[in-house]
């Protein structure tokens, strides 16, 4: 319907001419990384404006007029609902709202525009990052893909302490020493790591809080005693995999 009048940003005026034309907008725009390690992929979040502008015909009623408006407003969903992808460049496109606002031109023409809001997301290579990005996790040779979060936590329990010799002696005797690791990823089913998670099965576990071989590493072996799985508001399905020790943990053996 807007034929070649297709307008990446709005470069002049539209004037009596332009009987209908489509202006592309990028507004807003964030970037964040979502998993970690050196190949975690980075979430792009762009607001994309497509903005409808129609010129009334002469002989055009109101009724009309509208009616050619909202035709053309479903032509352009429809070729976007065809390709969410938008060629291949984003992982998805999401109409949030749209909006209508009509204006008088100098020419005392009725200029109309329809404004539609998507929400594009695309992924890439999460680039330069922080250490603690840059962090992974284990399970025996393997490297568990697609990490999200992890956390490791370490304590100890104390024993009765009785009544003889001193408390101090008691208590260092009997300490017993427990760990457990929460692991947040994104489900992938090619990923051969996360497939090993299963209720139950036991692996030696290595983390490394900021990328292999730097800094202090743990090390120990666990079993997988909970799996949890929800979707995201991304859409994407999160997996937490709950790890019990089943044996010390203590700093990553030396090569």
């Amino acid at each position: 319907m807007a034929g070649a009048c297709v307008y990446n940003g709005l470069t002049r005026s539209l004037g009596v001419g332009d009987e209908a034309a489509i202006i592309l907008l990028t507004p807003e725009e964030s970037a964040s990384p979502r998993e970690l390690g050196p190949a975690g992929e980075r979430r792009r979040e762009i607001a994309l404006t497509v903005e409808l502008a129609l010129q009334r015909l002469p002989t055009e009623t109101d009724t009309e007029f509208f009616d050619r408006l909202d035709s053309f407003a479903a032509q352009v969903e429809d070729v976007i609902d065809e390709d969410p992808t938008l060629g291949g460049v984003a992982a998805s496109a999401i109409l949030e709202t749209s909006s209508f606002d009509g204006i008088d031109t100098e020419q005392s023409t009725l200029l109309a525009v329809m404004t539609l809001r998507y929400g594009v997301m695309t992924t890439g290579d999460a680039g330069s990052l922080p250490s603690g990005r840059l962090s992974i996790v284990k399970a025996g040779d393997l490297f568990i893909g697609r990490l999200r979060d992890w956390s490791l936590e370490a304590a100890g329990d104390p024993s009765d302490v009785g009544h003889s010799g001193s408390a101090w002696e008691e208590v260092s005797e009997k300490f017993r020493p427990r760990w457990t690791a929460t692991l947040f990823m994104t489900l992938d089913d090619s990923d051969a790591a996360q497939a090993a998670l299963e209720i139950k099965s036991s692996h030696d576990f290595v983390f490394w809080p900021r990328g292999e071989g730097v800094g202090q590493g743990r090390a120990g072996r666990g079993v997988v005693s909970a799996i949890d799985e929800a979707v995201a508001d991304d859409g994407d399905v999160i997996r937490t995999v709950t790890i019990t020790g089943s044996g010390p943990l203590g700093p990553v053996p030396a090569a």
